[in-house]
């Protein structure tokens, strides 16, 4: 149960399904849609059930729709073919304490994943419900160690053995091994990009928490002083609004500055592609929990500028090179700084790939995560009971 359209929660699945042999995988949908039916289909999956409203007018009514959903999800309990041994709930929200309560005698054992915003991004009411759901829970799994660092500071009453460190794969990652040379050019053509020139990679998607403008403004406060084989490549292909990615394109044209904008949809290739043409990317968003996007530019040896406000102590501890800035008005004269150094800087990323390999592929990733599982099954307390 989670957010099934992530290319996370996808690329869990296609490795769960393809690494175990004793493993029976069934997805709840609480938003349906047939596109994602197939696609979970396709990954191998066992059964999918969605949660479809009693009626569509029902649904659009908040407090009404909470009971609708409850009411739905008691007819999925008594249609579920199974009794199944774990729930694993990806993004544990507070009002999945709610939702999973005409389930609980369908399943033995709960599993939560915090994503980041269901931690960070909740509010003092809010705490309360999930505060009972990790209570419930047999284990309790976290991206990077920051996060679980905070949780033990804000829910000091959760046994901290429920607490487990489990990094997400990244897709992207088995992708950029084998882009080859000839599709680097076709998109660098595709983008009107010259083969000689040096591409900086400005963040990762459109949303405002990116900071462009502030980004924006740092680099043109240097353009004068930039070669002329600069190009600057803004990702804005999710996240954000179309207004706000306006305002970006128009604040750019004001700067005089060599860029493209990407907002068109990118499969896995594309997106692996850009990581391979990028030489610096720029990474200072507000707040992270443990960045894909910037680990995949790390694994392609790219020099990586991002914010020291950023919780990257695991990749500080493993020897992982990146500049740091303090605030985004440091990003110009810290890009100049690569420039200037970029052989010297280069080799220093040399080390980069085989560290990002160990934390972000799946290949050795998911291994964990089925530990997870079966320590849990050794578990006795059962979640229906509790």
């Amino acid at each position: 149960m989670g957010p099934l359209d992530s290319i996370y929660t996808k690329s869990y699945v296609y490795w769960l399904v393809n690494s175990s042999q004793d493993i029976q995988i069934d997805i709840v949908d609480f938003n349906p849609s047939q596109n994602i039916r197939e696609k979970y289909v396709a990954l191998g999956v066992d059964n999918y059930f969605s949660v479809e409203p009693s009626s569509s007018f029902l649904s659009k009514i908040p407090k009404v729709r909470v009971l609708d959903k409850l009411y739905s999800l008691k007819k999925l309990s008594k249609k579920l073919h199974f009794h199944y041994d774990i729930c694993h709930l990806h993004f544990s929200s507070p009002s999945s304490l709610i939702y999973l309560q005409p389930l609980k005698r369908n399943f033995s054992h709960l599993v939560c994943s915090i994503w980041g915003s269901d931690f960070y991004k909740v509010n003092r009411r809010q705490r309360i419900f999930q505060k009972r759901l990790f209570q419930i829970a047999d284990a309790i799994t976290f991206g990077n160690p920051k996060t679980l660092d905070d949780f033990k500071k804000k829910f000091k009453t959760i046994p901290p053995e429920k607490l487990k460190l489990a990094y997400f794969g990244s897709p992207i990652i088995d992708t950029i091994k084998s882009i080859k040379d000839s599709e680097i050019e076709l998109f660098r053509k595709k983008l009107e990009i010259p083969t000689e020139s040096t591409i900086v990679t400005c963040g990762y998607s459109g949303s405002p928490a990116q900071q462009h403008i502030k980004l924006i403004e740092s680099l043109n406060a240097i353009k004068e002083k930039l070669p002329n084989n600069i190009v600057f490549l803004f990702p804005l292909t999710y996240g954000g609004t179309k207004e706000y990615k306006k305002d970006v394109v128009k604040f750019l044209e004001k700067t005089g500055l060599e860029y493209r904008v990407y907002t068109g949809f990118m499969i896995d290739k594309e997106i692996a592609t850009i990581r391979k043409i990028s030489n610096i990317m720029i990474h200072v968003q507000t707040t992270d929990s443990f960045s894909s996007s910037m680990r995949e530019h790390l694994y392609a040896a790219n020099i990586v500028i991002t914010g020291d406000w950023l919780p990257y102590d695991t990749l500080d501890e493993r020897g992982v090179f990146m500049l740091k800035v303090s605030s985004v008005d440091e990003v110009g004269d810290k890009l100049l700084y690569a420039i200037n150094n970029f052989d010297e800087l280069k080799n220093k990323c040399r080390n980069n790939p085989r560290i990002i390999w160990e934390l972000s592929s799946w290949e050795k990733n998911i291994h964990k995560w089925l530990e997870i599982y079966n320590e849990v099954l050794r578990g006795k307390n059962e979640w229906s009971e509790r």
